[in-house]
């Protein structure tokens, strides 16, 4: 703690001595100005029903990014420059874990994806189909909205609500709201074309994009966007052990080695093809002042990356069971009278002599001489890597009226529409209860997941002047209607095994019953008794009441009341003062209870996934089944509840014209919070119950687990954002943007027997404690040169199967870029380079011994080294 009062007081210190050294020297030299979209104040709509609302007058902290910002970042998607703009977003990389690999789950205020409410034009966006099966410790379940299909070249702006605001939006906004404003101009445009690339010479990329404005009759406008995204794969492995071995006994007996090195186990970014990106927001006004208004998207990509290796000495249920050789009679006879038991032999293990790799090999060749016997060794050698990915379809369209019924009365009424399609695939893998009987190219299709939303939405805001108050009454009052769906589609048959024996193939009854595992190996195919639609309905009202009761103090109080039709009613409230001090100083403060529904896909959802345990230095497969599961009933399980929350937000804000300083101290207590169960071991008798109900990929052996309402946690933090004018003594202008955050987690609750020690101490040690970011621009004639530093506070982790965590040190990164304006052309050329020291977080301690990640996949700046990048944009009115 003393540690923490000691960060704290330096980054106020730093913040109030920049702040009041730009005060002084504010003046350039040669009375220049470089004002950007930034600088100007932005009509925020986020948080507020009031129509003349700035970020600086905001009784929350609200972070406003415009379009410059936007496309002037180093990163390529809209999560990582997030990451770089506001002080308390995060988001990770997540290279091997299933189904989180193609969305990235990403965290505001060190709370969960979908404990964020994210909305486009003010309208609440659709979730992604994708939950978070094996992710880090604070995203379990999770199940929040994909914005990488969110363009930058897209946005006017983005507000960013750092407080809770479910009184106001409803469900999902614990942490906060992210608003993204699509461009809404009817003439101009902009061509942009980014390529880059690490210091490793992988991870290529290349983003091309195009925005157009036009105008739509005479008083309305049509903005088009169009994004063309592609990215390589990055490698950042180190040798296994195992793998070693495996080369050294090949090589002893004149063996062939292809697949096996470095390479053999992958870990990095993903490979993300085809990447397409298309969004349009129109608006007609009409003769009254009323506005049409619809905007929408399409969006479509493939995501693919590696999965753990497949040991061909002792991957179990697939070349081994229990350390012996799994060989598997594949006739009747052959299996009658155990002709292949001669074949089960223990693989000759590490320091074995060259006679007794010769004599395992020996017997590698008898298998595959044997018509009557299978092992998979003679289809796969040397193992094999599994490739999983996605192909990716979002798509989204709204459409309203909105305008002004009488002088003091305006209305906001629309409808909604959004789907999320992930249509899942795995290849260089096997469904071993198939034996030879594999796909072509050993391709499965285990199955789809689809997330469809409907909404419709009635707004109005009521402007008011009673008596006794000395200013406007803004009454903002509505209605909401919700109609979400969760949709499971079965996959190939050979992703799956029949859970009828009736319907098996001969050799799939023979192999199940010697012990080799059905389904996809990695990633299990959904049966058809898996199959299904899960829908809920809610319905909602609330009120919004704001007002200045003086010159100095503005008041606001909101109320929610929501029904839903799974788990009934909730209200919420929430109160939020402002007082100005003086001209330029403020102080704001809100209290606000929230909630989070569970989705139907939390509360119904089967999977099967493969995940590392250190412990057993070995795989093992993790069954996910319903809480209200018989399985899971045995296990303690229970309908889910919604997660509750109490918020708590104090800031000061000062504003001398030149430069803005806002410090916000924040409190959220979040009860019932969902989260991975503890995984329990299945019995014989488990397995036989959830193979009959169509859950592929268990047997023996297998592990399983449910989402619950498991834990009470406290999320405490400090944010600090300066920007504004700087002068560093050049001919020019220069603005400086710093923001810290100091954050703390605390599990206050639990069932010790459902949330383990292990994910505890995650939650509250995973994410760094601080993080502060200063970014500098500089303004000279035609030439913009940028640089950022990242500070990045000490984290660590608790591995699963591990007696002690594993600590990494604090860090620093550096970014640095040029543009210059060509004049008179509206060409701009930019080169930069982000991680210019080419910072790595510490080795992974088990890399060479477990997993072969060199670098911990939960590095919370990513492990991709440095990495450069150039652009050229034009921009035409």
């Amino acid at each position: 703690m003393h540690k923490t009062r000691q960060i704290i007081s330096v980054a106020i210190a730093a913040s109030l001595s920049l702040f009041s050294t730009s005060v002084v020297f504010a003046q350039d030299e040669e009375g220049e100005t470089a004002q950007s979209d930034e600088q100007i104040e932005v009509i925020i709509t986020t948080g507020t029903r009031r129509l003349d609302r700035t970020s600086a007058d905001s009784m929350s902290p609200i972070d406003v990014i415009g379009s410059e910002e936007i496309t002037r970042q180093a990163g390529t998607e809209i999560d990582d420059i997030l990451r770089t703009s506001v002080p308390s977003y995060q988001v990770g990389s997540h290279p091997i874990d299933d189904a989180s690999t193609l969305v990235r789950p990403a965290k505001l205020r060190s709370l969960a994806p979908d404990q964020a409410l994210v909305l486009v034009n003010g309208i609440r966006r659709h979730r992604s189909a994708v939950i978070a099966f094996v992710t880090d410790a604070l995203t379990p379940g999770a199940q929040g909205p994909d914005l990488s299909v969110i363009p930058g070249s897209a946005l006017k702006h983005v507000e960013v609500l750092r407080d809770g605001a479910s009184a106001i939006y409803g469900s999902d906004a614990i942490a906060g709201v992210l608003n993204f404003h699509l461009k809404d101009d009817n003439d101009g445009g902009s061509f942009v074309v980014r390529s880059g690339e690490s210091f490793e010479g992988d991870g290529g990329m290349v983003r091309a994009s195009g925005n157009i404005g036009l105008p739509l009759g005479d008083t309305g406008f049509v903005n088009l966007t169009a994004e063309y995204f592609d990215q390589d794969e990055s490698i950042r492995t180190t040798q296994r052990n195992d793998v070693s071995w495996l080369i050294e006994k090949r090589q002893a007996v004149g063996r062939s080695t292809d697949g096996l090195g470095p390479d053999t186990q992958i870990w990095g970014q993903p490979f993300i093809r085809d990447s397409v990106n298309l969004w349009f927001n129109s608006g007609y006004e009409l003769d009254n002042g009323v506005e049409l208004f619809s905007f929408g998207n399409y969006s479509e990509r493939e995501v693919e990356g590696g999965f753990f290796f497949r040991n061909p000495d002792t991957r179990n249920g697939v070349f081994a069971r229990g350390g012996i050789r799994l060989v598997g009679a594949i006739t009747p006879e052959a299996y009658d009278t155990n002709a292949c038991e001669k074949y089960r032999l223990p693989p000759s293990g590490p320091g074995s002599s060259e006679a007794a790799i010769a004599a395992d090999f020996a017997n590698l060749d008898a298998i595959a001489a044997d018509p009557a016997c299978f092992s998979f060794n003679e289809l796969f050698p040397n193992g094999f890597t599994p490739r999983f990915g996605g192909n990716i379809e979002d798509f989204s369209m709204a459409f309203g009226v909105r305008g002004d019924a009488t002088e003091n009365l305006h209305f906001d009424v629309k409808y909604y529409r959004g789907e999320n399609l992930q249509q899942f695939f795995i290849f260089n893998t096997v469904n071993a209860a198939r034996g030879p009987e594999q796909p072509a190219g050993y391709y499965h299709r285990p199955g789809d997941y689809r997330q469809e939303e409907n909404s419709v939405h009635a707004d109005f805001l009521l402007e008011t002047n009673p008596t006794f108050l000395n200013a406007p009454l803004y009454i903002g009052f509505g209605g909401e209607w919700r109609r979400e769906a969760f949709e499971v589609v079965a996959g190939d048959f050979h992703s799956w095994v029949h859970s009828d024996p009736s319907q098996r193939t001969q050799i799939e009854n023979l192999l199940l019953l010697q012990g080799f595992t059905p389904a996809s190996n990695g990633f299990s195919g959904f049966t058809p008794s898996q199959e299904g639609i899960w829908t809920r309905d809610n319905s909602s009202v609330y009120v919004d009441l704001e007002s200045d009761l003086t010159d100095r103090w503005t008041l606001g109080v909101a109320a929610r009341y929501e029904n839903y039709d799974d788990f009934g009613a909730t209200t919420e409230h929430r109160i939020a003062a402002s007082y100005d001090v003086s001209n330029r100083t403020s102080l704001r403060a809100t209290m606000s209870t929230g909630f989070r529904a569970p989705t139907p896909g939390q509360s119904n959802v089967r999977n099967v996934s493969t995940i590392f345990e250190l412990s057993l230095m070995d795989l093992v497969e993790v069954g996910l089944v319903p809480p209200t599961d018989p399985v899971a009933a045995l296990k303690g399980g229970l309908p889910l509840a919604p997660e509750r929350s109490n918020n708590v937000t104090i800031g000061v804000n000062v504003d001398t014209g030149d430069r803005v300083l806002t410090v916000d101290a924040f409190f959220i207590k979040v009860y019932d919070r969902i989260t991975n169960s503890a995984q329990f071991q299945l019995t014989q008798e488990e397995v036989t119950l959830l193979l009959n109900q169509g859950l592929a990929g268990v047997n023996a052996g297998s592990q399983v687990r449910y989402y619950t309402n498991g834990w009470e946690t406290n999320t405490r933090g400090l944010e600090i954002v300066s920007s504004g004018d700087f002068n560093i003594g050049l001919p020019g202008s220069t603005d400086l943007t710093i923001a810290a955050t100091v954050m703390d987690n605390q599990v206050t609750g639990r069932d010790p027997t459902l949330v383990d020690d292990q994910r505890t101490y995650n939650l509250q040690h995973l994410l760094p404690q601080t993080r502060i970011t200063a970014t500098l621009n500089h303004y000279w004639n035609d030439l913009r040169f940028m640089t950022r530093i990242s500070y990045w506070g000490a984290w660590s982790i608790l591995e699963l199967g591990a007696n002690w965590p594993d600590e990494y040190a604090a860090s620093t990164l550096l970014d640095a870029e040029v543009s210059y304006a060509l004049p008179q052309t509206g060409i701009d050329v930019v080169l930069g380079v982000s991680n210019i020291t080419d910072n790595y977080p510490e080795e992974y301690p088990y890399g060479a011994t477990s997993s072969g990640q060199l670098y911990h996949e939960y590095s919370p700046y990513g492990f991709l080294g440095g990495f450069a990048y150039g652009q050229i944009s034009y921009s035409f009115d």
